[in-house]
């Protein structure tokens, strides 16, 4: 493989590792958002503060956990393919 080619891969590679990285930290903040919100229905149910509870959002976030939970998995084996990935070709190049 010459220079420019392994240069020409090795950026490919690099930029799906960043934007694999990406999609998994704004995973991981919405998911952090809804533990968030779960804790506060928690706080709400153990003081019997119910009336003070938003079913909608609630219902919402729920809705949202499972499919965001499956993204997040698959992100997360995305970036672990494109960091093993990266890492074979440095060794290959090294």
């Amino acid at each position: 493989m010459t220079d420019a080619k392994v240069d020409e891969v090795r950026g490919r590679i690099s930029r799906e590792v960043e934007q694999a990285q990406r999609r998994v930290a704004l995973l991981e903040s919405e998911l952090k958002r809804i533990g968030a919100s779960f804790a506060d229905v928690g706080e709400k149910l153990s003081t019997l503060n119910i009336p003070s509870l938003d079913r909608i959002a609630v219902q919402k976030d729920v809705d949202a956990l499972w499919q965001i939970l499956g993204e997040y998995n698959e992100a997360r084996r995305e970036l672990s393919n494109k960091t093993g990935e990266l890492n074979r070709l440095r060794e290959v190049i090294s």
